[in-house]
């Protein structure tokens, strides 16, 4: 989601929220707690639509980066001996081809490695055999000729992840306008009568449907996200990978309620409450390092309380197309 996007994302979370806290005193139209069964699904549609926006192209990503650096290890490797070969064996030309610092290799672009790669493979196959002299064997020369050749077909599976990830994103816009629509004409009408019964539940309402866009920079572009319910009092551990944490660590945390909110510290297994650490207050955004936060890195998880009486609405995870 971005910015935007998110903030509205957390209305529809505080409106759900105040429909299920008031329930007894709404019971009056029953056709209130059947809308409020609609909006909960749209929210759930959202987040699994969000969820495959920021997922699925990430776990290509990953897969592609380490890829990369596999071969541009093999690379490194191969390249050396070939430069070995090349000083005993005289020949300029070819000595060129290959002659990189290695600073030069991890700047390459992908296009860039696949093809100088190629090029040192067009050396490097026919004389691998006498390689071994230099530190390579010609099983290393095969397996980076394998890695090589495996580049052509992850990048149709990286266009075809691509389209699926703008796929999802059309999804949280159509399933947003739908929110919208369900809000606007249906619960916002429902909720009139209220005005005159019974004014504070109506200007609870009013609260709960105001769109807080003072968390700046809100959007969960990148990062993959939970949605959390934290009651009074209680913890939720967000996993981030085994300790320590990485203080590089992106982290993405916002809480997404009005009038309440949380302390974010780590802690070891099994989770006990924070009793301190980085607070973070209602409607607004912490997007930074693992360091920023200020708290114990060493300890191997991330855990979020609610100090409050009133349960809270907490969206965190991690940058995951780093």
């Amino acid at each position: 989601m971005n910015s935007a996007q998110e903030d509205h994302y957390g209305m529809y979370l505080k409106v759900d929220l105040y429909l299920v806290t008031n329930a007894t005193g709404l019971a009056f139209n029953p056709a209130i707690a059947t809308t409020r069964t609609s909006l909960n699904s749209l929210i759930n549609l959202i987040a699994q639509a969000d969820s495959t926006a920021t997922r699925d192209i990430t776990g290509f990503t990953l897969a592609k980066n380490q890829h990369r650096e596999q071969l541009i290890t093999e690379f490194k490797r191969i390249r050396s001996a070939m430069i070995g070969y090349l000083i005993a064996n005289p020949d300029i030309k070819k000595k060129m081809i290959v002659d990189f610092e290695n600073s030069e290799i991890d700047k390459f672009t992908d296009p860039e490695l696949y093809m100088k790669t190629d090029q040192v493979l067009d050396l490097a196959l026919p004389v691998k055999a006498l390689l071994v002299p230099y530190g390579v064997t010609g099983a290393q020369v095969d397996a980076l000729n394998a890695l090589n050749e495996l580049w052509p077909s992850m990048e149709p599976l990286g266009r075809l992840e691509e389209g699926v990830n703008k796929a999802a994103r059309k999804d949280v816009s159509a399933y947003m306008e739908q929110t919208n629509a369900l809000l606007k004409n249906v619960l916002d009408g429902y909720l009139k009568i209220v005005e005159s019964n019974n004014p504070n539940l109506y200007d609870q309402y009013l609260t709960a449907r105001m769109i807080d866009d003072s968390g700046g920079n809100s959007g969960t572009e990148g990062y993959e996200i939970q949605t959390t319910t934290i009651p009074p009092g209680g913890s939720v551990t967000f996993p981030v990978g085994p300790g320590p944490i990485d203080p590089n660590l992106q982290l993405y945390f916002r809480v997404v309620t009005i009038g309440g909110g949380v302390v974010i510290c780590t802690t070891g297994m099994p989770a006990s409450p924070c009793m301190g650490g980085y607070a973070l207050a209602s409607g607004t955004t912490f997007k930074d390092t693992a360091s920023a936060l200020g708290i114990d890195l060493m300890l191997p998880t991330i855990q979020v309380t609610n100090p409050g009486l009133a349960p809270v609405v907490v969206r965190g995870g991690i940058k995951i197309n780093q």
